[in-house]
């Protein structure tokens, strides 16, 4: 897209690395495989698993698709969606890049998870759920490539400010101001600085 685009090139310009803008809907069955199928040539040394949706709902009223909608395959609900962008895709492309980091013996996994990890959350279970199904993973993971050279780092914010909450600028900055919101620079500064110390 236009945007990532423009976002490759400012990091280009910004920072002098090389960057390839690649769009895909991570939520949708075969993306961890088109994703990887792009850069698998490359010298991947970092894999950031970073996509995720909110949805404010309990679960009974979580959005299902029609039954014609089911019977024709023509859309996935809401739960179908979470549970693939922030289970299945990150499983897999952690399962794909993790293969050719071990092949040349390093590499960083990063993998994003949430606060709501820790402790059940109503009206946001299905996406809890998948959190916590990420610090599993990643702890799992971790063991299995510890001492390969590949290091395998779970972040835990709790609320950062991106476009996943649909709140005005005033009260972004004064949920910031109170320590309620986290910065998404400050997220990923640390989240960074986590990866490169292999914790």
């Amino acid at each position: 897209s236009d945007e990532n685009c423009r976002v490759a090139e400012r990091l280009a310009t910004q920072y002098g690395v090389h960057t390839l803008p690649i769009y895909a809907d991570l939520a949708r069955q075969g993306a961890a495989e088109e994703v990887y199928a792009r850069v698998k040539e490359m010298d991947v040394s970092v894999l950031i698993s970073n996509a995720g949706m909110l949805l404010f709902s309990t679960l009974a009223r979580t959005a299902l698709p029609s039954l014609e909608k089911i019977l024709t395959h023509t859309s996935s609900s809401s739960l179908e969606k979470i549970i693939a962008l922030h289970c299945t895709t990150p499983t897999l492309l952690c399962r794909l890049f993790a293969e050719q980091m071990l092949r040349r013996g390093r590499g960083h996994i990063v993998l994003m998870s949430s606060i709501t990890a820790w402790t059940p959350y109503p009206t946001i279970s299905h996406y809890a759920a998948t959190k916590t199904y990420l610090k599993s993973f990643a702890d799992s993971l971790w063991c299995e490539l510890r001492g390969s050279g590949v290091s395998v780092t779970t972040v835990f914010p709790s609320a950062v400010d991106t476009p996943l909450y649909n709140l005005d600028a005033d009260t972004r900055l004064w949920l910031r101001r109170c320590g309620l919101m986290l910065s998404a620079e400050d997220v990923a500064r640390k989240a960074l600085r986590a990866m490169f110390r292999r914790k």
